[in-house]
């Protein structure tokens, strides 16, 4: 076909139009098959419009974790008077023998009274050493479960944001620091099984969004105008 035959119309060599591929109705659709997706159920969400879920408050009753060590040794002055009181630091330092000597009298009940006196000071000393042990056995058994959850939390949070700083590059600059720390807990909050894969394509995912809303918008080409601007469907019915 001559080039100007494109616009008298003569040419029966014409290209025809290609035709779009037809979606067979879901009743014609063999059995065990899915039916070929459309256009309508290929499209994607609208760029940043998962991601802004993320930053919102999370709805949870969950409390962070407090832990005051000064509460751990603290005891009822009142409670203590009293359990003090129930102690007798003689039993068994006192005999029979013990009285008979100091009733006697002489050097022999002034050695005596001087041995009973330091055996009282030593099961004195063994009761308070097994009254502290208690309390840091018992001190360390609350401390425990909190001394737990914060080193797993701050381990978590490593591991997100070494997923995250991967990601992008604009995470590794100390430019984009602000974003990766609001990524980083948006994550922890919102996603607290994710995989370190799943975090990393996320925030991935985060930043190519921003980009393309961010970027310069994409401009339709008017069909019957080439790029220097000619309008050809004037120009062919002037002709």
């Amino acid at each position: 076909m001559a080039f100007w035959d494109m616009f008298n119309g003569n040419s029966a060599q014409a290209a025809q139009p290609a035709q779009p591929a037809q979606t067979p109705p879901a009743s014609q659709v063999p059995a065990g098959q899915t039916a070929p997706a459309t256009e309508a159920t290929k499209e994607a969400p609208a760029p940043l419009t998962t991601q802004a879920d993320w930053f919102k408050p999370a709805d949870t009753d969950a409390k962070p974790i407090e832990f005051d060590p000064s509460k751990l040794f603290t005891a009822d002055p009142e409670k203590l008077q009293e359990a003090i009181g129930n102690l007798n630091f003689l039993q068994g330092a006192v005999t029979p023998d013990v009285m008979s000597k100091i009733e006697a009298g002489g050097p022999e009940a002034t050695q005596t009274m001087l041995g009973l006196l330091n055996r009282t000071a030593q099961q004195t000393m063994q009761a308070s050493m097994q009254a502290a042990a208690k309390m840091v056995e018992s001190a360390v058994a609350k401390a425990m479960p909190v001394v737990d959850g914060k080193v797993s939390q701050h381990l978590k949070s490593q591991q997100v944001e070494s997923a995250i700083r991967e990601s992008s590059p604009v995470f590794q600059s100390p430019a984009g620091e602000f974003m990766l720390n609001a990524v980083r807990d948006a994550m922890l909050a919102k996603f607290p099984n994710a995989t370190t894969a799943e975090i990393k394509d996320n925030a991935k995912q985060l930043i190519l969004d921003m980009i393309t809303v961010g970027g310069p918008q994409k401009t339709v080409q008017d069909p019957t105008k080439d790029i220097m601007g000619t309008d050809w469907g004037h120009f062919l019915k002037k002709n």
